[in-house]
């Protein structure tokens, strides 16, 4: 049997104990009578019963501290209550939580600190190494430090303090993962030795895994966020984030200015050195901004090439000044994988209150000037109304032709071409024309170019194919004999898969009427090849127009199913006279002759002319000096006459 003091000390003990936890739980005090003579079964059941209560009241804690946890809570508010559930289960120790941040740990809280003790924020992480928090988060697992007086048996090394300076007689120190890395650890500290024991470390794990998943939950929200407004290859602002810095930059005093600068060349870089490297180039140009634009200014990257800086309080000298300071930046080559690449700039700015009111007119007047910069080879444009007159007019006639497309205001003219050995017509080139209600006749160097940026190139061939084919079958029925049609094909129609599949339909239906002529220009690019093969396969004659002014290459020229070249009247204007033309067309000649095609001269205006494409051995010809490009009914006329063959045949 025990004593009578040992069971006072007992039941002092319990006191203790079962008063810490009642005031941390709605379970009253275990009321333990001192009784002599106790029995030493009774002195166990007390023991169970207060690490019930213990185990209850931590339960209740971390289910509290878990639904925060799941239920989105604020970090930091979340790290103060992990905090206080840690500090009001282990009674008497310090409790702090610590973050790595780069090379340093830093405090983020303590909860049951005494007066006049200090610990320190800040500590270099090399400075931690042996101790209970170094070893914690270097290793990722929990450390456990039951007596800190060195008293150990032989052979076992004393512990380390918790922190270096720092008097703890136990301690524990918790890391605090993601699945990333360690984001730091729960340390905690008791005066005495042996006060914490294996059931703490267990309780301090739990309380680690909920901060963890706090953490990770801000991190990746963080991450999100970051997504949302940065650019991910450059770490710029992004195009969403710059319109909110704008936005708030005009409603501050002062006003700001803002820069769209856009880069000359780089989409030769992406051609000829690939993607890959053309990412490297971009993070160069980032940094080149970075370095050159200064607070307040602020660069941002909208997308492929095209980035922008913001200056808030800006005037028009300053705008000017940061235009020359960026293009200065890249008079020097940037090296990206090992290759030194050369690129312009070109930049166009706008000014709050003198070029607009909100971010949507800022941006879009911005690019305004950019676009005046780049077409008239400057480094940098300011906005003026002016400059929106010409995109206006454009935007308009875009409209204007969508509606056009079918409704009666575009016609098909044709001009005739010519066979130079007989003197007499041998096909047409189909042309349309547009004959605005309210412009007049507007011709087509106005819009076609138009109808290909604007993806109505498509549509508006398809009316051409099918206007052809109708005036082809009314020369017919007019007794004429086939005339062969030939339509421009352009590449921009590959643009649009539902017109260029139709388009294909529709020339392999009328193979006997139709020919496709395209520009030379057209073969550099491999999908043009391909419809071009596809439709030669399939039995459409093909022609390259313009010969002479694309650059195509003799390998691209070799492998087409072509069977004419129409010479460019660039070379054909001024036949008579220059020598040098003249060298130019009978290599040509030459060269189509010897690949087994035939050659159609464009653009003669003159007899002389005709007479030297004859003696050069040019087959076919078109031009004023037959006939200007003209409706229908009118060839009907000429077909049946031969009157479009006003030249005389020379010889041979």
């Amino acid at each position: 049997m025990a004593n009578s003091s040992d069971v006072r000390r007992w039941a002092r003990s319990v006191r203790q104990d079962t008063a810490a936890t009642s005031s941390r739980s709605d379970e009253p005090a275990l009321d333990v009578a001192i009784t002599p003579g106790l029995p030493a079964c009774g002195w166990e059941h007390a023991r169970l019963l207060r690490e019930r209560d213990r185990a209850a009241a931590r339960q209740r804690a971390l289910v509290d501290l878990g639904q925060h946890a799941v239920g989105g809570a604020d970090l930091e508010e979340l790290l103060d209550l992990a905090l206080g559930t840690a500090s009001s289960a282990l009674p008497g120790a310090v409790v702090a939580l610590v973050e790595v941040c780069g090379e340093d740990a830093v405090l983020r809280g303590c909860a049951g600190r005494r007066p006049g003790a200090s610990m320190p924020l800040r500590l270099p992480l090399a400075g931690l190494a042996g101790t209970t928090l170094g070893r914690a988060l270097r290793g990722w697992l929990p450390v456990h430090v039951e007596d800190h007086s060195g008293e150990r048996a032989e052979g076992h090394p004393a512990p380390q303090p918790l922190l270096p300076g720092c008097a703890a007689g136990s301690s524990i120190a918790v890391p605090v993962r993601t699945p990333r890395a360690v984001w730091g650890a729960l340390v905690v500290a008791h005066p005495a030795p042996g006060c914490l024991a294996a059931p703490d470390v267990l309780f301090l794990q739990q309380v680690a895994a909920l901060v963890s998943a706090a953490v990770d939950r801000a991190q990746t929200e963080a991450a999100n966020r970051r997504t949302a407004l940065q650019d991910p290859l450059t770490e710029l602002p992004n195009r969403t984030r710059l319109r909110q810095l704008l936005e708030e930059a005009l409603r501050a005093p002062g006003g700001c200015g803002v820069l769209l600068v856009d880069l000359d060349g780089f989409k030769d870089v992406n051609d000829a050195l690939g993607h890959a490297v053309g990412d490297l180039v971009l993070q160069r140009v980032a940094e080149r901004l970075r370095a050159a634009v200064t607070a307040p200014g602020v660069p941002a990257r909208l997308g492929g090439d095209e980035f922008a800086v913001l200056l808030p309080g800006a005037t028009a000298g300053a705008m000017e000044h940061l235009a020359r300071d960026i293009a200065d930046a890249f008079l020097q080559p940037l090296t990206a994988a090992a290759v030194d690449v050369r690129l312009g700039v070109s930049a166009g700015s706008a000014l709050s209150g003198a070029h607009g009111t909100d971010a949507a007119t800022l941006l879009r007047r911005a690019d305004v000037a950019m676009h005046r910069a780049k077409s008239r080879a400057g480094s940098w444009a300011a906005y003026s109304p002016s400059l929106d007159a010409p995109r206006l007019t454009r935007l308009k006639l875009v409209g204007e032709l969508r509606g056009a497309i079918g409704a009666g205001d575009l016609e098909v003219h044709y001009q005739p071409v010519v066979d130079l050995r007989t003197g007499r017509p041998c096909s047409v080139e189909a042309l349309v024309r547009w004959r605005h209600p309210v412009r007049g006749r507007v011709g087509p160097e106005q819009f076609i170019g138009l109808a290909e940026q604007s993806r109505l190139i498509g549509p508006l061939t398809l009316w051409v194919i099918d206007e052809a084919v109708r005036q082809s079958l009314a020369w017919r029925e007019a007794g004429l004999p086939r005339i062969p049609v030939a339509v421009n094909w352009s590449i921009h129609c590959l643009r649009d898969p539902g017109a260029a599949d139709a388009i294909h339909r529709r020339l392999v239906a009328h193979r006997d009427l139709l020919t496709v002529e395209v520009t030379e220009s057209a073969l550099a690019d491999d999908d043009a090849r391909d419809a071009l093969q596809v439709l030669a396969a399939e039995g459409v004659s093909c022609a390259i127009d313009d010969f002479g002014t694309g650059y195509a290459s003799l390998a691209h020229l070799r492998r087409l199913p072509v069977d004419r070249l129409k010479v460019d009247k660039l070379f054909v204007e001024h036949l008579a006279e220059e020598r040098k033309d003249r060298a130019i067309v009978r290599s040509v000649v030459d060269l189509a002759h010897a690949l087994g095609l035939e050659v159609t001269a464009e653009g003669v205006e003159s007899e002389a002319v005709a007479a030297e494409l004859r003696l050069l051995g040019v087959g076919a010809a078109q031009g004023h000096l037959w006939s200007p490009a003209v409706e229908g009914e009118e060839i009907t006329g000429a077909w049946a006459g031969g009157t479009a063959a006003r030249g005389q045949p020379g010889p041979g």
